[in-house]
């Protein structure tokens, strides 16, 4: 499901050794590609990034399974560099093909169907150990295959769909992470409804993924503390209670990691000297469940944003705050955390405070269609984990890590520089295809939980229809 207020938090952007960790979280916050302008108002969990093929498949006679049905192909070319604070370097240029099917449903009252889609990737190029930027399995590997997607599910009625089996996901606690060659992907339970005009219903239950870079299903973790998680489930809901006004709540379980609860609330202010100006406000409020792997957490995490728009330029200031002594976590290879600030890194460490200022341009309304930028800059500053450092103080403690670096307990501030453009091509046989291109700059004070990095992204998403 993909919810209003999840498309006002919406667009960009969140990424194993200490080097090794910071590239694969740090950089993992970032979509492959622009969605709207209005979406500068919002982080990385509103767009999976992938083109969309939004022409409606003629119905196909005879089995009731293929009236209805769609079969769509996706060939993306991904390419991806990073350096890690001098460190190192790695980067990968792969081609990726998903064969998405999905079927009509069956006659009557519950109407039932299957989705499957094989994907295919090949590794062009690369340095030695790309992770998951290609392929995490032998790095002599040059192609892999395997089914990203399968499902059955069932239609009630007009307005409620429930799936079972291995499937994206998108709201603001289990959000696709799809910012490599292949989409990432969750083994579990769904249900999504249309309760009324404006107003929908999003539960799901999860306990196995294949995660970006792999090809078989492994457990689920949290994204920074790396513990453990048996299952992932959620329930909520989106409201649009007026035009241009919408909130959001949701309740979800990591099992023996946390509860969470996650608030989001957006709205038109009206406009004045020919800007039009809206706020959003996201919250997430989380506490430790069942054998607490991760700590006896007791966090608030909040953002704060102001919009406006003139023309073909949307801008926005956000502040962002974590009030407790532990990271502010979500599900690993997810964008499972909608703050405003949440683009390249997270900005999510114990007691940080963070301010952005972001920006984005349609250029279709200045006579260049099809081509948006998006560019921001953001400070975070007051990170202090010495609480939990003197908890995880054992260098054989699996937390250790996270609350240490070089020496100390995580503290300090950091910063990141970015700019995104994107072009849909307008006409010709590529018509619809989407080009990115994505550069970003983070530097960081020696004790601060994730490294500088400089990362430049190109992808070519290529949708094509079957039927």
């Amino acid at each position: 499901m993909k919810t209003k207020s999840a498309s006002l938090l919406a667009v960009l952007l969140a990424t194993g050794g200490a080097a090794a960790t910071a590239a694969d979280t740090a950089s993992d916050a970032t979509p492959l590609l622009l969605a709207d302008a209005a979406a500068v108002a919002g982080g990385h969990a509103a767009d999976s990034g992938s083109a969309r093929i939004r022409d409606e498949p003629a119905p196909s006679p005879g089995n009731p399974l293929l009236q209805g049905s769609h079969l769509n192909f996706m060939l993306r070319t991904f390419i991806d560099k990073q350096a890690v604070n001098g460190a190192f370097t790695r980067h990968a240029w792969t081609e990726n093909l998903q064969v998405n099917f999905e079927s009509g449903y069956t006659p009557g009252m519950v109407g039932l169907g299957v989705d499957v889609s094989p994907f295919m990737a090949v590794r062009v190029d690369s340095s030695a150990n790309p992770g998951n930027l290609a392929h995490t399995g032998e790095p002599r590997d040059r192609a892999w295959a395997y089914f990203g997607k399968y499902a059955v599910k069932a239609k009630i009625g007009d307005g409620t769909v429930l799936k079972y089996g291995l499937q994206q996901t998108s709201n603001p606690v289990m959000e696709s992470k799809d910012n490599r060659g292949l989409p990432p992907t969750y083994r579990g339970l769904t249900l999504v409804s249309t309760l009324a005009p404006g107003v929908t219903l999003d539960a799901g239950s999860f306990d196995r993924m294949v995660g970006r870079g792999r090809s078989h299903l492994g457990p689920l973790s949290s994204n920074f503390g790396g513990m453990p998680m048996s299952r992932q489930s959620y329930v909520g809901g989106s409201w649009d209670y007026a035009e241009g006004a919408n909130a959001t709540l949701y309740a979800s379980r990591a099992r023996d990691l946390w509860d969470q609860a996650y608030l989001a609330w957006s709205t038109r202010l009206g406009e004045a000297a020919g800007v039009k100006w809206g706020a959003n406000l996201n919250l997430y409020v989380t506490q430790g469940q069942g054998r607490r792997l991760q700590g006896d957490i007791d966090n608030q995490a909040y953002s704060i944003g102001l919009t406006g728009t003139h023309g073909a330029f949307t801008g926005m200031a956000a502040f962002q705050q974590v009030s407790g002594d532990h990271f502010h976590d979500f599900t690993g290879d997810t964008w499972g955390n909608a703050l405003a600030n949440a683009m390249l890194v997270d900005y999510g460490a114990p007691h940080e405070r963070s301010l952005q200022l972001r920006g984005a341009v349609d250029a279709g309304k200045l006579g260049v269609p099809g081509l948006r930028v998006m560019f921001w800059a953001i400070s975070g500053r007051g990170a202090n984990g010495a609480d939990n450092a003197a908890r995880y103080s054992d260098p054989g403690h699996p937390l250790y890590e996270l609350y240490w670096k070089n020496g100390r307990p995580i503290q300090g501030g950091h910063r990141e520089f970015g700019i995104y453009p994107t072009y849909v091509l307008q006409d010709g046989a590529l018509k619809g295809s989407k080009i990115s291109f994505y550069a970003v700059a983070h530097r960081a004070s020696r004790y601060y939980y994730d490294s500088g990095i400089r990362e430049y992204k190109f992808a070519f998403d290529m949708p094509w229809k079957g039927y």
